[in-house]
């Protein structure tokens, strides 16, 4: 299957995308990420795939939520939106 197949199939312009690493990538690469919602969370851990954080102006950030650490949350985490920038 390819990007453009799987977007055609919805009649509006809201389409979730819910990765791996790889899937994202190429979501971005595609410009087909117009709205993205991140959570980061405030632990280390090993790993071997990393999303790459769109920076600069063609992003706008805004956070969300900050999250403490409590009985319901392990870790404290902050919830952030990026919204592409218009051109």
């Amino acid at each position: 299957h390819d990007w453009e197949d799987a977007v055609s199939k919805f009649s509006d312009d809201s389409v979730v995308v819910i990765g791996g690493a790889e899937i994202y990538r190429q979501a971005m690469e595609l410009d087909l990420i117009k709205e993205l919602f991140l959570t980061e969370v405030q632990c280390s851990v090993e790993g071997d795939a990393h999303f790459q954080v769109p920076f600069g102006d063609a992003w706008v950030k805004e956070c969300l939520a900050k999250v403490a650490a409590d009985e319901k949350n392990e870790y404290a985490h902050i919830i952030y939106r990026y919204l592409r920038a218009s051109s």
